[in-house]
């Protein structure tokens, strides 16, 4: 019979990819409680600090962190031989011996090409982590996920769930398609052999201050190239969820808790096995918001004025583009500006519901998609979140000029040989 686990005040966590944008936000609520992220939360869903972080992460910590004495690091890889057998393995065992609960945020680039190393992070890393968790007798292994491992964008996803919703057979993309993979078999391993209990999280678009993922690429395309006055036709203003980082961060909070309630021996631990084993969409309130702009008013209030005209351009054309991109992407061993997939997201409706998420473990949202981005943007207005232009730079301007003029050098060759074997084929006439 399994004991019943600490009180979350006591309980040890290791956040395994905690340097990132959603595992420091999330090592900021497992530390300091619910308070810690913005956005209001009735009394009945608030939460304490635990009693220690353990972050492993390749990237150093911010700086606040290093002298905090609740916060352990380990500077370590993610993935291939580094985690059970290399060099890194000493600071996993460091990590995981003694703690109870482990989340998983580490994740390859969701613009990488290459399948090697989104399945390296997305899948052997989240393996191996599961593999220490089992050997270290932790409770609970939450993995973040992606709404991207149900997408086929072969047809529209309207208000879906987890039921109507399966991963399709095939993806456009590798990341989504290793994403599923980790999540198929991190539920698939719930509860075998030491009894760890495994949940995944499918977050939305993910937002926020701070955010660099979505932002830097929006802010400079629309700074120095004016993309932002582009527009794909048809154009859907309702086809994507988007969640505040604040409310990603409590959804792996309760779900975590919502486990540990499982690998007990509690009477409400069966009414907690509704989380171990499943996997659960968290979105803000409010449903779905466009993809193309969402960034406006934070873009505005970076400096960028809004848009007065648009070009609206056929999908399939900058589908075709995406498809150039990519190309030159993998010729130049980059990440693309644009993918294929990405354009499919944006005529594509992929919404689902959170329900399921709140019936098991309660998760409420702290804001609809328009007041989050408005919180975002008048925190930018007031100074609390600075834009420093240098580190948000111009490497995605960089890489345009780059993957363009590859492609016009590879067009210009191409038309060079065409003209010379139609010469070549009238000579011989």
């Amino acid at each position: 019979m399994p004991s019943d686990p600490p009180s979350w005040s006591e309980v040890v966590v290791v956040v395994v990819g905690g340097s990132g944008y959603l595992g420091a936000q999330l090592v900021r609520q497992l530390l300091h409680g619910s308070d810690a992220g913005d956005g209001p939360l009735p009394a009945s869903r608030r939460y304490p600090g635990v009693r220690s972080v353990r972050v492993v992460d390749v990237q150093p910590p911010p700086s606040d962190w290093r002298h905090h004495p609740h916060i352990s690091f380990f500077a370590a890889r993610v993935g291939g031989n580094s985690t059970l057998g290399g060099s890194s393995s000493l600071s996993y065992a460091s990590a995981f011996e003694g703690a109870h609960v482990c989340f998983y945020v580490a994740s390859a680039d969701s613009r990488t090409l290459r399948y090697g190393d989104a399945y390296a992070t997305n899948v052997r890393g989240a393996l191996d982590c599961l593999q220490l968790a089992q050997k270290y007798h932790l409770r609970a292994f939450v993995l973040t996920s992606s709404h991207n491992v149900v997408c086929a964008f072969d047809r529209d996803l309207c208000d879906a769930d987890e039921h109507t919703a399966p991963i399709p057979p095939r993806h456009r993309d590798v990341y989504s398609a290793t994403k599923a993979e980790a999540e198929r078999r991190i539920l698939a391993s719930d509860g075998r052999t030491t009894g760890v209990r495994t949940c995944a999280i499918r977050p939305a678009g993910i937002y926020g201050p701070g955010e660099r993922l979505h932002f830097n690429r929006n802010y400079q395309l629309a700074k120095y190239c004016g993309f932002h006055h582009v527009r794909l036709w048809p154009h859907r203003p309702q086809c994507m969820d988007w969640v505040q980082v604040a409310s990603l961060a409590d959804a792996h909070i309760w779900a975590a808790q919502a486990l540990l309630t499982a690998s007990s021996s509690s009477a409400a631990a069966a009414a907690a096995t509704a989380v171990a084993g499943h996997a659960f969409f968290i979105s803000d309130a409010g449903g779905p918001v466009l993809v193309q702009g969402v960034f406006e008013s934070v873009l505005a209030a970076a400096g960028i004025p809004l848009p007065r005209w648009y070009v609206y351009v056929p999908w399939q054309l900058m589908y075709a583009f995406g498809w150039c991109m990519e190309m030159a992407a993998r010729a130049l061993a980059d990440k693309p500006v644009l993918m294929r997939m990405e354009v499919l997201k944006a005529v594509r409706v992929h919404s689902f519901r959170y329900d399921a998420a709140t019936a098991a473990f309660g998760y409420r949202p702290r804001f609809r998609t328009a007041d989050g981005l408005a919180h975002w943007a008048q925190r930018i207005r007031s100074g609390v979140v600075r834009l420093d232009t240098a580190v948000i730079g111009c490497d995605e301007v960089r890489r345009l000029w780059q993957q363009a003029t590859w492609l016009l050098w590879m067009s210009l060759a191409a038309l060079i040989l065409l003209c010379r074997a139609g010469h070549a084929v009238l000579k011989m006439a």
